[in-house]
């Protein structure tokens, strides 16, 4: 009997991509993350991403104050980086703004990770039409392998 390999007999990652939606559901994606980073020699990187959100006014256009909402997003992600991960393995730790699909991708592209570990939020027919799939269009544009898992229980 061969004895088990470890990951990291076979791969050398750098970086490891865990999208942050602050939910209960993200932390299953950390839960997942974390021993592949401590295998491989990785870090754990950190990104949530804000959705622009534009009210209509009567004679334009409300734009919700974006700063604040940034700087509560990157303590909150701050505190979730030192309360899940381990020091050895915390990477960068970042907020944009814009497309959750494209932002975790492109982010995923410019700092060459080498996995994107997430969650799926389990939505099926009407829902997911509505709500879109957003880990679907990441497995579909993202630069490198994306690991999801499934979130049971949610609707």
């Amino acid at each position: 009997m061969k004895p088990k390999t470890k990951i990291s007999d076979s791969l050398s990652w750098r970086g490891i991509l865990v999208p942050v939606d602050f939910s209960k559901n993200a932390r299953k994606a950390l839960h997942f993350a974390i021993p592949l980073a401590a295998q491989s020699g990785a870090r754990i990187l950190l990104l949530h991403v804000i959705m622009p959100i534009v009210y209509p006014a009567e004679m334009g256009v409300v734009v919700p104050d974006e700063k604040r909402t940034l700087i509560a997003a990157r303590k909150h992600l701050a505190e979730i980086s030192r309360k899940f991960v381990p020091e050895t393995l915390r990477g960068k730790v970042e907020v944009r703004i814009g497309q959750p699909a494209y932002e975790i991708s492109e982010m995923a592209r410019q700092l060459k990770v080498d996995l994107i570990v997430l969650t799926t939020h389990g939505y099926t027919g009407l829902t997911r039409i509505l709500l879109g799939g957003t880990a679907e269009r990441i497995v579909r544009h993202a630069p490198c392998p994306v690991l999801t898992v499934r979130a049971t229980g949610t609707k």
